[in-house]
């Protein structure tokens, strides 16, 4: 009974150790996360805009500048300052937004929080398509030929060609 047990421990620990593993070799592109972020708040404070009431406004603006605090590290693993940069404009003009004493004045504000949102998601989106790789490095090869020929590069010689090669080298320096 008491081997059962062990057994079973061990297969327990084994499983968990196996699940760790296998969830820590993930690939997580962080600019994919901030992108998801930066949409939460921009449908916040679209939904801030057309709020019936002042209060519903600033629910909404709240739960933005939440979605700012909570995704600031994603952003910041992305790399994309133009993307940090307009997120602190946004953040600026969010909480300007709910210190406001009208809702039309809030409005004003939120505008350009809106704007300054959707500014960065387009630098994002740039961003993105020409820095983010999601194969992990900067360059997908298929066919190594075309790639030699495209960084003018050449193989190392084989055999006899390899001396001839080194030869002429040398004979092409010769030494005084």
């Amino acid at each position: 009974m008491k081997t059962k047990k062990i057994i079973l421990f061990i297969v327990f620990v084994l499983g968990v150790l196996g699940l760790l593993l296998m969830t820590s070799f993930i690939n997580r592109n962080a600019c994919e996360y901030a992108h998801s972020n930066i949409e939460y708040i921009k449908s916040q404070t679209e939904k801030a805009l057309i709020a019936d009431d002042f209060e519903m406004s600033k629910y909404y603006v709240y739960k933005a500048l939440n979605g700012i605090e909570k995704s600031r590290l994603n952003f910041v693993d992305c790399g994309c300052e133009g993307t940090i940069e307009s997120l602190e404009k946004t953040l600026f003009y969010l909480k300007e937004a709910t210190k406001a004493e009208s809702f039309e004045a809030s409005k004003k504000s939120l505008h350009i929080a809106l704007e300054s949102t959707t500014i960065g998601i387009k630098v994002l989106k740039t961003f993105g398509e020409e820095f983010s790789s999601s194969y992990g490095n900067d360059m997908l090869v298929l066919n190594t030929k075309d790639a030699i020929d495209q960084q003018n590069s050449f193989l190392m010689p084989q055999g006899g060609t390899l001396r001839q090669h080194v030869h002429n080298c040398f004979s092409v320096l010769r030494l005084p």
